[in-house]
């Protein structure tokens, strides 16, 4: 891992002059390729160390304030403390200086650069209000992981860490503890912390050798990855798609929107964060297919939508902290059917469980079948086409057949009822439903057309 990181370092240095400060806690592995690469990449512009004994969790503090001494006797302009098992993003330094630099509060001292899923948002240590600005938000907490400093951040703790109560950070579940004192200190007095909203380090789901029992049970994932989000939708549901619209637009870094026989844009479509597709000019009237046009392009967390739903605030969070539960391996949903009697007889009157999106769910449960308008995935598990998409208003079954056909499991995830709501400002006449359930003659022979097995992990 640090050689990875070193690589990413060498790749983004750019034209920033860099020292490279390194202890090892006394590892009981061969390093010496790592020397070979600081020599390589650092020209002599490093310093390597070894712990005199193994701190571990409970002693982590003694190696933090090992690097504040090392950073006392140096002349810097910032200090970016990053722990071994990240990955830089592109851009790294250039963007992180420019970031740190753009927050106009002379009592900023730090900008934390990770920004992961089950922290985002959160105060952690120190009780002050979190206070939003347009890339970054005032946390009141540091994160070990990694951050940027100047010199007043080191000034204010006088290059120092002070001991941590060995209670405290040799109980599982709980913090090494240097991360809360710093805060608390720098809290105390009157300084503050910052967080990125988009984070500039990669943070995957493995093992934590620090805290192997907690990170197995809330992954540190970081949220570098971009949030796409697709939805199709037709003129006589424009009402409804503004406020479905308005309900994701801020959890999303982009939003593409199929206009099946618009005759124009709405006024509510004119937005930075949106792309309009038009069915005119493009792929012609696609239905509800429409929210895959383009989607063989996406990169990250892919997100579709329904015009006809109202999202909660925490929806992207909990779908994709739901992704990385199951390591990439599978799309989620929060709306979908198991197949219970094959061949079925009918699709929209057979045997299914069926498990709403509007319902409640106690727990994940594999399904044949997602609904697509509650539906998310990593690029990396799977990529829909729109040539995948055979006939319109039926993307469920689309989508259910190829992942079916490459072994991907669907999973309908656990949820409180009325967690996602319909609009009110639907009409039932001009549902998929009203006009297919009466003749699903090709629904029902796509279904039957495969054997269907249910994929789990």
């Amino acid at each position: 891992m640090l050689l990875d990181l070193l690589g990413d370092i060498e790749r983004q240095r750019g034209c920033h002059s860099l020292h490279i400060d390194i202890v090892n806690d006394k590892s009981d592995r061969s390093y010496d390729q790592v020397l070979v690469t600081l020599d390589e990449i650092a020209l002599g512009m490093y310093t390597y160390g070894n712990s005199a004994e193994h701190c571990g969790k409970v002693n982590y503090w003694r190696l933090v304030d090992y690097l504040f001494k090392r950073v006392k006797s140096a002349p810097f302009d910032y200090v970016i403390q990053m722990q071994d098992d990240i990955r830089l993003t592109e851009d790294f330094f250039d963007h992180a200086i420019e970031m740190y630099e753009s927050i106009a509060d002379n009592k900023k001292v730090c900008l934390n650069l990770m920004n992961d899923f089950t922290r985002d948002g959160k105060n952690m240590w120190t009780g002050s209000e979190v206070v939003m600005y347009p890339n970054c938000m005032d946390t009141g907490w540091v994160d070990m992981c990694c951050y940027i400093a100047g010199s007043a951040y080191f000034e204010a703790l006088n290059f120092e860490v002070l001991p941590v109560d060995r209670s405290w950070a040799s109980r599982e579940g709980k913090s090494s503890g240097v991360g809360m004192q710093i805060s608390q200190r720098l809290h105390r007095s009157g300084l503050k912390m910052f967080q990125v909203n988009k984070s500039m380090v990669k943070h995957g789901d493995h093992i934590s050798v620090m805290h192997p029992g907690h990170r197995a049970e809330v992954p540190l994932i970081s949220n570098h990855d971009r949030v796409v989000a697709s939805m199709a939708t037709i003129p006589s549901r424009v009402n409804a798609c503004e406020d479905a619209i308005g309900s994701i637009l801020p959890q999303v870094d982009m939003l593409y929107v199929y206009l099946n026989s618009f005759r124009g844009v709405p006024a509510f479509l004119k937005h930075h964060k949106i792309t309009t597709l038009r069915s005119q000019y493009l792929g012609g009237d696609l239905g509800d297919a429409g929210k895959f046009y383009g989607a063989s392009n996406f990169e990250g967390y892919h997100f579709t939508m329904d015009d006809d739903i109202i999202y909660p605030v925490d929806y992207c969070k909990c779908m994709i902290e739901a992704i990385e539960k199951y390591q990439r391996k599978c799309v989620v949903t929060c709306h979908g059917r198991r197949i219970t009697d094959f061949p079925i007889t009918s699709y929209y009157h057979g045997n299914f469980e069926t498990f709403k999106y509007t319902g409640g769910q106690y727990k994940d449960m594999f399904i044949h079948i997602p609904g697509t308008g509650v539906m998310a995935y990593h690029t990396d598990t799977f990529r829909f086409d729109i040539k995948m998409f055979r006939a319109s208003n039926m993307a469920d079954i689309w989508a259910a057949k190829e992942l079916q056909a490459a072994g991907v499991p669907i999973v309908s995830i656990k949820r409180l009822t009325g967690w996602i709501k319909e609009s009110r400002k639907t009409d039932s006449r001009h549902s998929i439903y009203s006009f297919c359930n009466r003749n699903d003659i090709l629904q029902t022979s796509e279904v039957n057309s495969m054997r269907w097995q249910l994929h789990e992990i």
